[in-house]
């Protein structure tokens, strides 16, 4: 047989998904495009220049202002503090930061032609090239490349993030919303718009991630939101290498699957969620 045509313009296959063989049905009503349910629009972290010169592990310098930059050090799923330092000038600049920045500039500068090109460009026309544009962060961050862990981190104090996470602000029910972005459903929806990087990592674009269906929490009875919250509550101080973990995400997945289930008029099984998942997760 053959398959039918799909004829897209441009636009339309930005946003087009090519995996329709969910065992959830992403198009129900109970769900809502991520993009939909946020209070401010969502979007990478600050860049720093050069990764290599520009974030440090220690307050060296006096400009360096914190920021969550390594998602594996971040232990729970609630950021605690941040667990590094980006070099961001804003006003007058201390005597010892000019002097590195002038030693960077030269190691920058003597690299291989091939590297570094749009900074070097910068340095050769604009004598403040080391500016680093803050930007505010989300109360949810998300590290877009993918392994096993696809979480969404609550970031309550709106901690500054590095641009290997995306910045999320939902200002509703933050626990109850905790717990669905952590969800089989919200793992899955973001699975099915990723792409595969080889050996077991995926990435999601920002325009796929804004695109994720996620359960709107307007379509769930109110005893389920207040579950959700006591959950989102435990989850929140839970570890997240060490598979406890899963037992309190069994639990949210338990609530959302009658409320999918009831609202759908479908019969889900948990097992059905866990095996779909171990499609994408070894």
């Amino acid at each position: 047989f053959t398959d039918k045509a799909h004829n897209l313009r441009p636009k339309e296959l930005l946003t087009y998904s090519f995996n329709n063989s969910s065992v959830i049905n992403f198009k129900s009503k109970l769900f809502q495009t991520l993009n939909s349910i946020v209070s401010k629009p969502i979007q990478r972290g600050t860049s720093a220049i050069v990764n290599n010169h520009f974030i440090f592990s220690e307050k060296k310098y006096p400009e360096l202002k914190p920021i969550v930059k390594n998602v594996s050090s971040i232990n729970t799923y609630n950021v605690t503090k941040e667990n590094a330092f980006i070099l961001a000038v804003n006003g007058s600049i201390s005597d010892v930061t000019k002097e590195y920045l002038d030693s960077v500039k030269n190691k920058i500068l003597s690299t291989p032609s091939d590297k570094f090109k749009a900074v070097k460009r910068d340095i050769k026309k604009n004598k403040n090239w080391y500016t680093v544009k803050l930007k505010s962060s989300g109360n949810f961050i998300f590290n877009y490349y993918l392994r096993n862990n696809i979480d969404f981190i609550y970031n309550p104090y709106k901690h500054l993030s590095s641009d290997n996470f995306y910045s999320v602000n939902i200002e509703q029910s933050e626990l109850a919303y905790l717990a669905i972005l952590n969800s089989s459903f919200t793992r899955l929806s973001v699975l099915n718009n990723s792409r595969s990087q080889g050996n077991g990592l995926r990435k999601i674009q920002l325009y796929e991630f804004k695109e994720i269906k996620v359960i709107d929490i307007k379509n769930i009875s109110s005893k389920s939101i207040n579950e959700l919250e006591e959950l989102g509550k435990s989850l929140m101080i839970s570890e997240r290498y060490n598979n406890k973990q899963n037992e309190i995400i069994e639990q949210i997945d338990s609530i959302l699957l009658n409320e999918y289930n009831n609202y759908n008029n479908a019969a889900i099984g948990a097992d059905e969620l866990i095996n779909e998942l171990k499609e994408y997760i070894k």
